[in-house]
């Protein structure tokens, strides 16, 4: 149970990771 939390907080670490910087750029052109 513990290996398959650690393993979906990953999972969602990697995908803001990924959507954050995504955003910022969309931010950035917008301005």
């Amino acid at each position: 149970g513990a290996t398959l939390k650690r393993f979906t907080a990953r999972a969602k670490g990697r995908g803001n990771r990924i959507s954050k910087p995504t955003c910022h750029v969309y931010v950035t052109v917008g301005n």
